[in-house]
């Protein structure tokens, strides 16, 4: 056979290569498996001997940059995982990658296996681009007696892709741990390959003899490659037509539901190769929420596997000197921060708003050091056992009383903010017959945003953050988020507009104020009459109290005789404290309460939360200081829509 008519059919036909693992290459806690996944040494195929070139070029890394498919024994409808940073080692001639494995569904059943030294052998499925026959006479000694065993020919395959990596149960060759799948595992079934590829050993007289005892009479070998063909054919159109579907279905949810998928988690759905049910659900949860989405800046679209994987852990031990550990990914999350325009203001190290937006620890506020020596209630509960862990990482937006209220938050800014409004209108006279109307004008001011910086640490020790589950990332950046974004929200409420704060409602030149002492239905409506006096009553109107007046509001009638109090509901939130919704919080000064359009209050973000490692800030007890800043700001557009009180008390 002809090299040309050869390569024809390996394109049609691509071929597998098994390696197999070892449990010393699996991590348990990150899921992954870092494998081998070829290599040059020589494998015997029915039309020749090859040898996967493993020079600088020979391998197509187009596919593999961006990550292969993990599938289980090529079968396409069973997806693992993916193969990541894939490179090629021109020294001892292998090529690697680290397998990502699903937390869920087949990947995570398969992962188990792995991890019990069941499932241990890997195979890659490649297309051929450009092979040689080597020579006779170039040919080493053991090579050349391979081939004069079996009487075939040597190739040397100098230009090959990877298309995809299996986890296989049947490698043709286990004792040397590569060779071709065997049996229908080497099938594929959306091409339709047919897994009677013949080995080496069996001959080119025995793939005959095969394709005769299925059908002795009618068959020849020329129609049974026809056959082949044929089926490879119109399995690669079935192929191609599943991948439109799915990218059509990407697209089309991505226009439909515009407000609520930002355009690059949709590009990135289509370049990821995301299922398209599993777009769906994401869809379906945004859209459930009911509000269109905020997306900042810093949010690059990590998709659930990635935010999973993101360890703060790693970012942090990746600042300190002589650390090793591996946090490309978490650099890599880093850097493209920096490239989008978000500069480390402290000299620090970005987080996403990806990982930043998981729920929060309720468990308090401030500072607290975590020890593994001091004892199980300052941190050793939490040393690496078995722990059940997950991560509740707050995000400063949801996790405010603010933003819940109706706040709305401006990501990504980069230089000081002032957002035009207009204090007054043109105003209309009645005029005589013959005389002019006198002239009205607009007034106009500023409402400026200028970052101020919060910032918040903790101490823990060095031997804590290697020793523990991966829990302890949302405990430790858990607490430093939602220790910045109480600090924001209590800024929000009642900032003193000195010291580098912002300037909260509270204070604010144009806030309305009422009296609510010995509280009543009727001075409860004082504070609706309060801004609607300066046109600002709307839906979206709020109270903001403290639990202890709630509770006060829950136990007063509306009426004299009525069974409804003027605070109907929980005490930390109602849907009708006369008319409106409720919200109570400690954030409140004692006898607050705080009524108004929430929609005008405008939280200013620059950048993202920055985490700043100081490395054994006490080098005697070996303590680890992080501190985390947020550059934020306040602002009212019109401080009429708010009403205050600053004495609630009983009637």
């Amino acid at each position: 056979m002809k090299a040309t008519e050869l390569l024809e059919r390996l394109r049609k036909d691509p071929p597998c290569r098994v390696l197999s693992i070892t449990r010393e290459q699996v991590d348990a806690a990150a899921r992954t498996v870092d494998l081998s996944f070829s290599s040059d040494l020589p494998v015997m195929r029915w039309w020749g001997i090859e040898i996967l070139s493993h020079e600088k070029g020979a391998m197509r890394m187009d596919r593999a940059k961006d990550g292969l498919p993990l599938l289980f024994n090529h079968d396409r409808d069973a997806l693992l995982g993916r193969l990541r940073d894939c490179t090629v080692d021109y020294e001892d001639k292998k090529a690697r990658g680290k397998a990502y494995f699903d937390s869920e569904g087949e990947g995570a059943s398969r992962f188990r296996q792995i991890e019990a030294g069941i499932l241990k052998d890997v195979s890659v499925e490649y297309q051929v681009h450009l092979m040689e026959e080597i020579p006779a006479k170039e040919l080493g000694p053991e090579l050349m007696e391979m081939a004069a065993s079996k009487k075939l020919p040597v190739y040397r395959i100098t230009d090959w892709e990877p298309f995809e990596c299996s986890m296989v149960t049947v490698p043709a060759d286990p004792t040397v741990g590569v060779g071709r799948t065997a049996g229908q595992a080497a099938e594929h079934k959306d091409q339709g390959v047919p897994g009677k590829i013949i080995n080496a050993a069996n001959d080119q007289a025995q793939k005959r003899e095969a394709i005769t005892m299925s059908d002795p009479i009618t068959k020849t070998l020329e129609d049974h490659e026809k056959d082949v063909r044929e089926q490879v054919d119109r399995a690669a159109k079935d192929a191609r037509e599943k991948a439109e579907a799915r990218v059509a279905g990407i697209y089309d949810l991505g226009n439909r539901f515009s407000n609520f998928i930002p355009k690059f988690i949709v590009e990135k759905a289509v370049r990821d190769g995301t299922p398209l049910d599993e777009f769906q659900k994401l869809v379906l949860s945004r859209v459930e929420n009911g509000e269109p989405v905020n997306t900042p800046l810093s949010e690059i679209g990590l998709s659930r596997k990635e935010v999973a994987r993101y360890s703060i852990t790693k970012a942090v031990l990746s600042q300190l000197p002589g650390e090793r550990i591996d946090a490309s990914f978490e650099q890599a999350c880093h850097a493209e921060l920096v490239k989008r325009g978000i500069q480390p203001k402290n000299g620090g190290f970005l987080v996403p708003y990806d990982i930043t937006r998981q729920k929060a620890d309720p468990r308090g506020t401030g500072q607290r050091d975590l020890s593994l020596v001091g004892g199980d209630a300052v941190g050793g509960y939490l040393k690496g056992t078995d722990h059940l862990g997950s991560e509740f990482i707050d995000v400063l937006q949801n996790a405010m009383l603010l933003r819940r209220a109706g706040a709305r938050v401006l990501s990504g800014l980069r230089g000081n903010v002032s957002i035009p409004k207009r204090t007054a209108g043109a105003s209309s006279y009645w005029v005589a017959e013959t005389a002019a109307p006198t002239e009205g004008a607009n007034t106009f001011a500023q409402l400026a945003l200028s970052p101020k910086c919060v910032g918040s640490f903790i101490d823990y020790t060095r031997e804590l953050l290697i020793q523990s589950n991966p829990s302890i990332d949302g405990l430790v950046n858990g607490d430093l988020a939602l220790s910045i974004a109480t600090a924001v929200d209590l800024a929000g409420f009642h900032g003193t507009g000195a010291d580098g704060q912002p300037q909260g409602i509270v204070g604010t030149s144009g806030v309305g104020a009422t009296t609510a002492t010995g509280v009543t239905f009727a001075k409860m409506l004082d504070f609706q009459t309060d801004v609607a006096a300066a046109n600002a009553l709307s839906g979206s109107c709020a109270y903001v109290t403290t639990p202890a007046v709630a509770a006060i509001l829950a136990a007063q009638p509306k009426f004299t005789y009525a069974s409804k109090g003027l605070w109907d509901g929980s005490i930390l939130e109602s849907n009708d404290v006369c008319g409106f919704r409720g919200f109570a919080t400690n954030q409140i000064t004692a006898g607050y309460m705080i009524f108004g359009d929430f929609s005008q209050v405008i939280i200013g973000e620059w950048g993202t939360l920055e985490l700043l490692v100081n490395p054994f800030i006490t080098s005697s007890t070996r303590i680890i200081r992080v501190t985390a800043f947020q550059s934020v700001d306040v602002g009212l557009r019109y401080p009429g829509a708010f009403s205050v009180s600053t004495s609630v008390t009983a009637a």
